[in-house]
């Protein structure tokens, strides 16, 4: 049986790793990703509306999953690959994002979220990457 997260062994890239995962899943169900104007009125839809946009919410729950299994099962130290995977589902979520954005025209706010939310999820597996190298934690 795994034991309890406890938040406080969880270094300081892991919380922005877990924080942009919870961003990224979250920010998909909320309508604000596209606006499209109808004759009727306007529309806001949420990253459901395409197949590229989706990829981003199960990228950042993942993330998320990972980061709270490594805390339960591996309290210190931690597996070294787990920089590699925050930065490859960061990856993977910005690429598809960019995708988008380059396919629609009626991207809103959200979209812009997003794509920040990844690239902040890529940037700290890279550091996690690089504290595991360095031997920070």
């Amino acid at each position: 049986m795994a034991r309890p997260i406890d938040f406080s062994s969880l270094t300081g890239t892991e919380r922005i790793v877990l924080g942009a995962g919870l961003g990224l899943a979250v920010n998909g169900f909320i309508p604000w990703w596209y606006r499209v104007a109808t004759t009727d009125a306007v529309v806001s839809y949420n990253a459901g509306l395409s197949g590229w946009g989706i990829v981003a919410v199960p990228a950042g729950f993942v993330a998320m999953v990972v980061v709270g299994v490594r805390a339960a099962i591996w309290p210190e130290p931690a597996p070294k690959q787990d920089g590699a995977v925050y930065a490859l589902l960061g990856v993977i979520a910005l690429v598809a994002l960019i995708v988008e954005l380059t396919s629609t025209e009626a991207e809103w706010v959200g979209a812009y979220v997003a794509v920040f939310l990844a690239a902040v999820l890529t940037f700290a597996g890279v550091r996690r990457r690089l504290e595991r190298r360095v031997g920070w934690t």
